[in-house]
């Protein structure tokens, strides 16, 4: 499954990408010196995925972990068998970095992106250490690898284990002895299950010290294995045989069943496809490298390209442009793609997963048509995840082919940050600024495709708000704005359900003040007449400014469920009623931006962004416990609490330049506390 996400794994940490500049710094540190790993990939690599296997990375992770373990690795490594102990079966003779690269079609030709086409090279610093583990992964193999030579290079495959046999029928198998009491007459007996039928195949945690809880001893990656069907559910032991699939303990012990009531007949079982991830295992032996695939294919593809003599992926331009990041070094991941490259690979095998495969298959199939349309504007795309003072930090950047300083936004922020005008307590914002730019430029990409959505979208808001689309509400949106939710017992969310004590809140500046108090007027006028008198609407006073008010007439008296104002001259505030109005106007107090979990989240993230994402965890895990009924004291909801404890915020700032388009996400965790 993870060769098969490589690529979409990289894109979900990329943020749509907006503006900002940021200066060269004259006094940057030299250029990473390149992974060997990179001097063994060719040039027109696909993608890859760099991980780093060393302690002192992971180990940087450990003053944020509340657990009583330690982080010491990656845990896993893609593609290689699952149950593997990676501390004490890898970690001793693997090399700094490893990677996990997705080649790119030979030529102009396409290959399937399946097994075929990814790959694991581990850099081997131990050659006995590497030959002891080859030699414990075919011990413990249920049939011996056909073995051979290619080019020089020893190759070891093994062939996909056979799915698991659809449901067979009465006539083709023999039914086993019955050791359970009779039913009553008349009544089918009750279907026995394996228990723990859940579908994971093996969490490998790479958390050190945790074997007595039945887990393994490394965290970092997590292999998924989904579609395992009536498997009992247990952990893997240092009996079990490396490569054989294992499922998740789970962690909660079932209570002792109670007598039934005689089952109604069940429905025929479904046939089972077989686990999802069943794969063939592929391995060569390069000097000072092991390489493992799910098929020789890809391991031949890599070794005809050794040996037609292509330019290793660290010689290239684009890559060393890589290296010179000053966080290439510290980072505990670094993606590359060449997306020319990528645009190439063909995504239809995806259709012939079996039935019953947990995947969104529609969305992947989009894949090769998003993947070609991206490959025509931007040449490469990197990614860095690492830890910082404040947490962990990923970094997204995709370089445009030819520069593109149209793309860049008209006019700069304000003087005063939009964070000025929303309360400390907020839960979670967005903001940005011009909002008509973005829109036109959303709309000239959309081309015609996409017109008949924008066309619905206008005689919506007509419908519901009597309102113009590009004449009443876009133009006079030319400064920042934001869309955010805080803390309120007053206003329409209460209105509607009582523990829903939140606000809504939208605030935009601009240029053009009359344009916007005419489309209010125009709004007011509207709501008034189609409520059919159900909507009062209202004028009143808080401090020295005017608010307007959408009322609700109740036994006990009106109730506000919307609300606009003016902040000051140019600063228009839209609500959820007059209570959670008098939050915000005239002035909150205190503010979002004069707050230190607020500065944490942004002061090492660029500025200024086109777009800003902050979410205060805490806030919000306090709000979802009120709402939610108690979970109790039971020990799995404890360590839950624990490790959510640890959340403090989520921010995220995209960023571009004429160059490049760069997205930045920073999750500031609790550092522990020492004893």
């Amino acid at each position: 499954m993870l060769n098969r996400a490589a690529i979409p794994l990289l894109a979900l940490l990329v943020l749509r990408a907006g503006a900002a500049t940021a200066q060269p710094d004259s006094r940057a540190p030299a250029p990473a010196t390149p992974p060997p790993v990179t001097e063994l990939l060719p040039e027109d690599v696909a993608a890859v995925l760099l991980i780093n296997t060393t302690t002192e990375a992971w180990g940087s992770l450990n003053r944020f972990n509340p657990l009583p373990i330690e982080f010491t690795g990656p845990g896993t490594l893609p593609l290689l068998p699952p149950g593997i102990n990676f501390t004490a079966d890898v970690q001793p003779w693997v090399g700094e970095w490893a990677a996990l690269a997705v080649l790119g079609p030979p030529a102009d030709a396409q290959i399937p992106c399946k097994g075929a086409c990814a790959l694991m090279l581990v850099p081997v610093t131990d050659a006995a250490g590497m030959n002891a583990f080859v030699a414990k992964l075919q011990e413990n193999q249920s049939e011996a690898p056909v073995e051979r030579d290619y080019k020089g290079v020893k190759i070891l495959e093994w062939a996909a284990p056979q799915p698991l046999p659809d449901t067979e029928s009465p006539e083709t198998v023999p039914d086993p002895p019955d050791e359970s009491p009779p039913a009553p007459d008349g009544e089918p007996a009750p279907e026995s299950r394996a228990s723990g039928d859940f579908g994971l195949g093996i969490l490998d945690f790479g958390l050190k010290n945790w074997a007595s809880r039945g887990f393994h001893a490394n965290l970092g990656l997590a292999i998924l294995d989904f579609g395992l069907k009536s498997r009992a559910s247990r952990a893997f032991q240092p009996g079990d045989k490396i490569g054989q699939p294992v499922a998740v303990k789970s962690a909660l012990q079932a209570e002792p069943a109670e007598p039934a009531e005689p089952a109604e007949p069940a429905e025929p079982a479904p046939p089972n496809p077989g686990p999802m991830g069943q794969r063939g295992l592929a391995l060569a032996l390069l000097p000072g490298y092991l390489v493992a695939s799910t098929g020789g294919e890809a391991l031949e593809q890599l070794i005809d390209r050794q040996t037609a003599g292509k330019k290793p992926l660290a010689e290239t331009a684009c890559f060393k442009r890589t290296l010179e990041q000053p966080q290439f070094s510290r980072s505990l991941f670094v993606g590359y793609s060449n997306l020319a490259k990528a645009a190439k690979l063909n995504f239809t095998e995806l259709s012939e997963l079996p039935e019953g495969v947990p995947v969104p298959l529609a969305p992947l199939q989009l894949i090769a048509p998003a993947l070609q349309q991206i490959g025509e504007t931007y040449d490469t795309l990197q990614v860095f995840v690492g830890v910082r003072a404040e947490g962990l930090h990923s970094q997204a950047q995709a370089y445009y082919k030819i520069p593109q300083p149209q793309n860049l936004p008209v006019g700069t922020p304000d003087g005063e940050p939009v964070a000025n005008r929303l309360p400390a307590a907020t839960y979670l914002s967005f903001s940005s600024r011009n909002l008509k730019q973005q829109w036109d430029k959303i709309v000239r990409a959309g081309g015609e495709e996409a017109k008949p959505l924008w066309d619905g979208l206008r005689r919506f808001i007509g419908k519901i708000a009597g309102l113009d689309l590009d004449s009443d509400i876009l133009p006079w949106m030319d400064g920042e704005y934001a869309l955010f939710l805080f803390p309120s017992s007053q206003g329409f969310f209460p209105f509607l359900a009582e523990p829903f004590k939140i606000g809504l809140g939208f605030t935009v500046r601009t240029s053009d003040r009359p344009a916007a108090e005419k489309m209010l007027d125009k709004l007011n006028e509207f709501v008034g007449t189609s409520s059919g008198g159900s909507l009062a609407i209202t004028s009143s006073q808080l401090g020295a400014q005017p608010v307007s008010s959408w009322e609700i007439q109740q036994p006990g008296g009106a109730r506000s469920i919307f609300a606009h104002g003016w902040a000051d001259g140019n600063t228009l505030v839209l609500t959820t009623g007059t209570g959670p109005m008098s939050a915000l106007i005239p002035q909150p107090n205190p503010a979002l931006g004069k707050t230190y979990i607020f500065q944490t989240a942004t002061a090492s993230l660029p500025y200024p962004g086109n777009g800003n994402f902050y979410l205060n965890c805490g806030a919000v895990l306090s709000f979802v416990y009120s709402v939610l009924p108690p979970a109790g004291n039971s020990e799995a909801g404890s360590f839950i609490k624990r490790l959510l404890g640890t959340l403090r915020s989520l921010s995220a700032v995209s960023s571009s330049t004429a160059e490049k388009q760069q997205a930045d996400v920073l999750l500031v965790l609790a550092p522990v506390r020492e004893p």
